[in-house]
C-alpha cells in the first residue's frame, strides 16, 4: 500500500511538474514576445529621435536662412528708400501720367535729373495718397529736396484743373 502510494504521489508530482513546465514554457515564450516588442520600440524610438534632431537642425538652419533673406531684404529696402522722395496732395485724375506730373514738378524746382520711377502710394476715394518718386542716386534725392525747401511749388502749378477740384490752392510737401 506504501507503494502504490508512493507510486500515486510521484504520478501527481510528475503531472504537477509537468503543467509547472508547460507554463514556465509558455510565460517564457511570452516574455520573449514582449522582449522583441520592447526592442522594436526602442528602435523606433531612436528613429524617430534621430529624425527629430535631423528636422530641428533644418529648421534652425530655415530660421537662419529665412534671417538672412529678411535682413537682405530690410537693407535694399533702405537702399531703395535713400533715392526715394514722396510728394503729397496731388489729387488722382482719371488716365493720370505720374511721370508727366513728376516732370513738371522737376521743371518748376528748375532740375534736369533723371526719374528712375513714378508710383501712387495709399490712394483711396477720400485721399489722394502721395506720389513715390525713385530717383537715380541719393545726390539727386539731396538736390531735390534742397530745391523744393526753396520753391513754393502749389498744386494748380501742376495739375491746373486742380484747383477747381478742391476749390483751395494746395502746397506740394516733399
Amino acid at each position: 500500500m506504501l507503494l502504490e502510494i508512493s507510486t500515486k504521489v510521484k504520478c501527481a508530482i510528475q503531472r504537477q511538474l509537468s503543467q509547472f513546465a508547460e507554463s514556465v514554457e509558455f510565460n517564457s515564450r511570452k516574455l520573449d514576445d514582449i522582449l522583441e516588442t520592447v526592442d522594436a520600440f526602442k528602435t523606433t524610438v531612436k528613429e524617430i529621435k534621430n529624425k527629430n534632431i535631423e528636422l530641428s537642425n533644418r529648421n534652425k538652419n530655415l530660421e537662419y536662412r529665412i534671417s538672412s533673406l529678411e535682413q537682405r531684404l530690410q537693407e535694399q529696402e533702405q537702399q531703395q528708400l535713400i533715392k526715394t522722395i514722396d510728394i503729397f496732395n496731388i489729387l488722382f485724375t482719371d488716365n493720370e501720367d505720374l511721370f508727366n506730373v513728376v516732370q513738371k514738378i522737376q521743371q518748376k524746382l528748375e532740375l534736369e535729373e533723371n526719374i528712375t520711377e513714378v508710383k501712387r502710394c495709399g490712394y483711396n476715394r477720400s485721399n489722394s495718397g502721395k506720389l513715390r518718386v525713385v530717383l537715380p542716386s541719393e545726390t539727386v534725392k539731396t538736390k531735390w529736396l534742397t530745391k523744393a525747401k526753396d520753391t513754393k511749388v502749389m498744386v494748380n502749378d501742376i495739375l491746373p484743373s486742380a484747383s477747381s477740384l478742391t476749390g483751395k490752392k494746395n502746397h506740394l510737401h516733399n
